[in-house]
């Protein structure tokens, strides 16, 4: 498993090759808004000029790139136009800045984990890219309980203006005995094991989201041990980027279908979409939290009982994998 890919490389006389940059792939809706703005220093401040507290720490994480810049040179070519010089070229510049400075360079993007409307489809082809062209990196990745992400993707397909129930979403993907392309993509440990090799196992660090959840400051931790780093000071712990409320959700999501087509799943106008979710998400700030969070608990819980055990054959072999137990995270085992 630790064996690496034979494949096509960068002399590993290049400083970029060597550099033991932190590669933070995903999944989504696993905290990655939290992540870099506290420990990545990725504030939008960061592309107008204003610097991150966090440059100021000597062996902090930072990326001195946008997410944009991430999404152009490591995305959005073609499998079959895709330079991997051209890409570490463009990244070795911010790169040697980090290093001068004592800090970490990080390049942090969950699409790299592969786009979730496509099931992941493109999730190999991204890590193929990366270990071409950063072949030293670490790689962090951050899986989620797949009930809870499974609710978690479909609050954002409604919020994108989706009209499809939360079952008749999941029967489309995730249910027993016939996963979908994004069921599949759940099984962690497809792409958890194919980090591993191409990478090597010692430079793979995976981490439950629900263990940045209940205990942040050991999150941040081990994530700083297994980068070689400090842990960085006043982090704000509190949470970034909230999901809608159940009931909030289930308003969208009628409005959704009030508007729509009925022969059309998403909503067509991104400016109608824009302005009902900016509506919604003013009444939801007006919903007392007692409202809604029940009813996303047993949400949760019967997603849960429904799904039964889909996933505990994959979330075994995650375990091994790992050398830990999801259980204690309430991971179907």
């Amino acid at each position: 498993m630790g064996e690496r890919v034979a494949r096509s490389l960068p002399t590993m006389s290049d400083p970029v090759a060597q550099t033991r940059l932190l590669l933070h792939v995903g999944y989504h809706k696993t905290g990655s808004s939290w992540l870099q703005r506290e420990l990545f220093g990725m504030r939008r401040a960061w592309d107008s000029g204003s610097a991150h507290p966090r440059m100021r720490q000597p062996g902090a994480f930072v990326a001195p790139w946008s997410q944009s810049d991430m999404t152009r040179q490591l995305v959005w070519d073609h499998p079959l136009s895709f330079d991997p010089e051209r890409a570490r070229e463009f990244f070795s510049a911010g790169i040697e800045q980090a290093i001068r400075a004592s800090r970490i360079p990080v390049i942090s993007h969950e699409r790299l984990s592969g786009l979730p409307q496509i099931g992941g489809c493109d999730s190999k082809e991204m890590a193929d890219r990366l270990v071409s062209v950063f072949p030293s990196a670490r790689i962090l990745i951050v899986i989620r309980e797949q009930a809870s992400m499974l609710v978690s993707l479909w609050k954002g397909y409604v919020q994108r203006g989706g009209i499809r129930s939360l079952e008749r979403f999941v029967a489309q993907q995730a249910s027993p005995g016939n996963l979908g392309y994004l069921g599949r993509h759940l099984e962690y440990h497809h792409m958890i094991a194919y980090y591993q090799r191409l990478f090597g196992e010692e430079s793979v660090l995976v981490l439950p989201f629900e263990f940045l959840a209940r205990e942040p400051a050991s999150f941040v931790a081990k994530l700083a041990g297994f980068s070689e780093s400090p842990p960085p000071s006043n982090i704000d712990y509190s949470r970034e980027n909230r999901s809608l409320s159940s009931v909030a959700v289930a308003i969208k999501r009628f409005l959704n279908l009030t508007v729509l087509p009925v022969d059309i799943d998403v909503l067509p106008q991104p400016r109608i979409n824009a302005s009902l979710l900016s509506l919604i998400k003013v009444v939801d700030q007006a919903l007392p939290s007692s409202l809604s969070g029940d009813r996303e608990h047993r949400r949760n819980a019967d997603l849960r009982e429904a799904l039964g055990r889909t996933y505990a054959e994959s979330n075994q072999i995650t375990c091994k994998l790992l050398g830990t137990d999801l259980a204690e995270y309430d991971y179907e085992c």
